[in-house]
């Protein structure tokens, strides 16, 4: 284990390309903790569609979050059911409002957050992650990412969909300050590789 103290860090990328699975394994390794943007806008809409009669103000004491459990896989399924359902604007409006509390509550921390892959197409998105945070784009091939969907049981409209995206993101995702290759890696050796680049 080790520990640096730099900023918080966020990962960024397309879906399929690891930062929902290495930012615990990252936030570990720094001995910092994390958060995972569509993790939090699943359960912030799931508190507000079971509390949906109640006050204002209980809803938003219910929006407090902190680490939550892992349940990656039903968690990424369910983002994608509120995006097809409200929208993408609605999504990323979602996504910002997350991305502000998080800033907002633990000034002074170190941690790492996974975000959604689209995070970076709403512009107060972005200028929030760059003076908040220190980007890391885990830089991986539409064909392994197309591996790894498959293997995670993604629904199968998510390759065209991604195929789609991808060339209009790819510019966003490689303003970061790091780029690391994870095509062929292991979690572990890209854990490695991205404390490596922060050591340098």
């Amino acid at each position: 284990m080790m520990s640096i103290k730099i900023k918080p860090l966020s990962l960024v990328g397309p879906m399929g390309c690891g930062k929902s699975t290495l930012a615990p394994l990252l936030a570990k390794e720094l001995q910092w903790h994390y958060f995972d943007t569509d993790q939090i806008v699943v359960q912030n809409e799931t508190l507000l569609s079971c509390h949906s009669e109640r006050s204002e103000e209980y809803r938003s004491f219910m929006r407090s979050f902190g680490r939550l459990p892992q349940d990656d896989r039903g968690n990424k399924l369910k983002a994608l059911e509120i995006f097809q359902k409200k929208g993408e604007l609605y999504f990323r409006e979602q996504e910002y409002q997350v991305l502000k509390k998080i800033f907002e509550e633990n000034k002074n921390s170190y941690f790492v957050i996974a975000l959604g892959g689209g995070t970076l197409v709403l512009e107060k998105n972005r200028d929030l992650l760059v003076s908040q945070t220190k980007s890391i784009f885990l830089k991986t091939s539409l064909e392994e990412i197309e591996k790894r969907l498959f293997l995670e049981d993604r629904p199968s409209w998510c390759s065209t969909w991604l195929q789609k995206v991808y060339p209009q993101r790819i510019g966003f995702y490689e303003m970061s300050d790091i780029i690391i290759d994870t095509d062929f890696k292991n979690p572990s050796q890209i854990v490695k590789e991205i404390v490596s680049a922060l050591s340098s």
